[in-house]
């Protein structure tokens, strides 16, 4: 990947964050784990954020809806193995990218579904790749929630 494209990437991602934060009240809470993100006040909320959209799809019928989630890490790196004995020197640069797509679907107030993918790619002239630094698609993490409510002591208020 270019340079030129990276810097492009970093200035929107940049603006895009600035937009959000500017946005945020004390309802719009971006965490660094999607799955502990609530976006049911949107339901009766007017849309402020560029995000409100993608964070509240009404499903159809009461109670249910899906928000979606994405992340984009780009990080250049590279290692230098210095020459020794009859092994010449080893240059590699490379860039890492880490993507990250998820969606949380509620299915009334109990039901809930959470599944989050994640796909990691190296771009560049990457001699020996690390096992953890290439994987094409993974599932980051994935749950099924249901909430019942706890049965009524006799006797308790």
């Amino acid at each position: 990947m270019p340079i030129r494209s990276v810097r492009s990437l970093v200035a929107l991602v940049l603006l895009l964050e600035a937009g959000a934060a500017a946005a945020q009240n004390a309802d719009r809470v971006y965490r660094p784990n999607p799955a502990d993100e609530d976006w049911s006040f949107l339901k009766d909320t007017p849309r402020a954020d560029i995000w409100d959209p993608a964070k509240y799809v009404r499903l159809g019928r009461e109670g249910w809806f899906m928000t979606a989630s994405g992340e984009i890490r780009v990080r250049p790196e590279g290692f230098r193995i210095r020459p020794s004995g009859d092994r010449p020197s080893v240059v590699d640069n490379y860039l890492l990218q880490r993507y990250l797509f998820g969606v949380d679907t509620h299915l009334g107030p109990r039901m809930r579904v959470f599944a989050e993918l994640q796909s990691g790619i190296i771009d560049g002239r990457l001699r020996s790749p690390r096992p953890t630094d290439q994987n094409t698609l993974d599932v980051h993490q994935a749950f099924v929630e249901w909430r019942q409510p706890l049965p009524r002591v006799p006797g308790s208020t």
